[in-house]
């Protein structure tokens, strides 16, 4: 009986072990210290799958007292913060078989309040304001585009402008960036827990594969909204109809620019192209203004005609067709045989 209660109590503290090392490689490990930042909540995921929500508590309770001691209190709150509570999040999904999609929702809307809760801590404690410091470093960048040698003198002209404005469409779409960022960090986390719990032979839940990623029709709603505010404005120019129809337009770009290189990414596999060429086209494409561009009408058009649905079906009834014709070439074939 003891030892049946100490197995969760042993399990977890083996865990929270893994984990610290984890921690402290994502603190002292260059480069690759980013990818165990997404690594390291997978043990308390697995504590929480294994023993339950009271040990994996515990076990990140113990790991944030390691780190405090190892490498300062900011440090162990921060990490609880951004990744620890995601970790709780996806394990009580995992273990009550919650669908991928819904628990990359909940971990983004998660992520959202842990990024918020790092900024303010280090305004509190350090007086660094991140939100300036990315507008300084979203500046710089501009300003080192603008005076690249190939740049031409509209361009130049475009990217001082856009500097001009920058600041206050920085500020103004603040909601729209953590909305994607908190996404981002939910579905990448979420996606390296299932590859390793499955390694484990844990089985998660399944996201949908990338060319299969569809958006509603009424998605494009989204769109035409945030374009009939920014008219708004210009007819009656109260605040928010351009702050809500900023991040409206900033956010369904994003969105759409997803969807088309999804669609894109499925019709290159139906015409057979490698997966690793597939990306750089991709990669290609989203990193050029002109065919990020393009891909953004993709994604707005497959959203309103739902082309990938059509073409699914058509493949469909071709199947039905040819194994219809072969079944009735081979009854014809037997009925000659009996004949015989």
């Amino acid at each position: 009986m003891s030892q049946t209660s100490s197995r969760p109590l042993v399990g977890g503290a083996m865990l929270a072990a893994v984990a610290t090392l984890l921690v402290l490689g994502t603190l002292y490990i260059p480069l690759f210290g980013s990818v165990l930042s997404f690594v390291w909540p997978v043990p308390i995921a697995l504590a929480y799958i294994r023993y339950g929500g009271r040990t994996a508590l515990l076990s990140l309770t113990v790991v944030s007292l390691l780190i405090a001691i190892l490498a300062g209190p900011l440090q162990s709150l921060t990490l609880v913060l951004s990744s620890g509570l995601l970790a709780l999040l996806f394990g009580y999904a995992i273990l009550h078989r919650m669908a991928a999609e819904q628990t990359v929702l909940l971990g983004g809307l998660l992520s959202i309040f842990s990024i918020l809760a790092a900024f303010q801590l280090s305004k509190w404690l350090l007086n660094i304001d991140i939100f300036a410091e990315m507008q300084r470093l979203l500046q710089e960048s501009f300003e080192l585009m603008a005076r690249q040698p190939w740049a031409s003198e509209e361009y130049r002209r475009l990217m001082d402008e856009m500097l001009l404005q920058l600041p206050e469409i920085i500020e103004m779409t603040i909601p729209a960036m953590l909305l994607m960022a908190g996404v981002s960090i939910s579905y990448v986390s979420y996606a390296m827990t299932k590859w390793i719990l499955q390694r484990l032979r844990v089985e998660v839940p399944s996201l949908p594969a990338f060319r299969y990623w569809q958006l509603p029709r009424w998605s494009v709603l989204g769109v035409v909204a945030g374009y009939l505010l920014a008219y708004a404005y210009q007819v009656n120019p109260i605040p928010w109809y351009r702050i809500v129809g900023l991040n409206l337009q900033f956010l369904f770009q994003i969105i759409f620019l997803i969807q088309g290189m999804s669609f894109a990414y499925y019709m290159l596999m139906r015409w057979k192209v490698r997966p690793a060429l597939a990306v750089v086209i991709l990669a290609v494409m989203g990193f050029n203004p002109l065919l990020g561009n393009f891909l953004v009408g993709i994604g707005l058009m497959e959203s309103l005609l739902q082309y990938r649905r059509i073409l699914e079906r058509t493949s469909e009834q071709q199947l039905d067709a040819r194994n219809g014709n072969d079944s009735i070439k081979t009854e014809k074939d037997h009925e000659g045989e009996d004949r015989l």
